[in-house]
């Protein structure tokens, strides 16, 4: 048993709120240790003084002019919590009413603008096309993008490399007759 936990719980082995065994290890503390039974006297004799004072019930007027100011004390923090809040909703609500409706003008004045601005466009007519002539302009686009890729293959070097090819192929013998 230590002086610490025993100072802890003395207000209650006073009040008799230990257990036996407790109560016991306490006991055998007290006898033993100087410090913890000076804490336990002091202790003891502040509880005796506080039961020399007399119990006396406040007079009524008291007791109600109490409750009267706790009442108000009540309604008056509600109002403090309330008013806030209120006011908060009431500045949240204008400012989205006002940012409405000057960004539904603002939209009236940018469609108006862009109307003015744009120019306009005449309705497409058909025009009526016959499948031979678009079988022939597909004609000329293949045969032209066949034309760009030999053009392509012609800006490309690689004549030397097959004309390497054919001499070391014909140093080994393979070309000649």
């Amino acid at each position: 048993m230590n002086c610490q936990w025993v100072q802890q719980n003395l207000s209650a082995y006073i009040d008799n709120e230990l257990s036996i065994d407790q109560k016991k290890l306490v006991d055998n503390h007290l006898s033993l240790c100087n410090q913890c039974k000076s804490e336990f006297d002091r202790l003891f004799m502040a509880w005796d003084a506080l039961s020399l004072w007399e119990d006396k019930r406040p007079p009524l007027h008291l007791k109600k002019t109490i409750l009267r100011a706790v009442k108000k004390e009540k309604t008056f923090n509600l109002l403090r919590v309330l008013l806030p809040i209120a006011a908060v909703f009431v500045i949240a609500v204008s400012l989205v009413l006002f940012y409405r409706t000057s960004n539904y003008y603002d939209q009236r004045v940018i469609v108006k603008e862009q109307r003015r601005s744009q120019p306009q466009i005449p309705p497409i007519e058909s025009v009526k096309v016959d499948d031979n002539e678009i079988i022939k302009n597909l004609q000329l686009i293949e045969e032209k993008e066949f034309l760009e890729s030999v053009e392509v293959l012609k800006t490309i070097d690689y004549l030397p490399l097959i004309e390497e090819t054919i001499r070391n192929e014909s140093s080994m013998g393979y070309y000649e007759a």
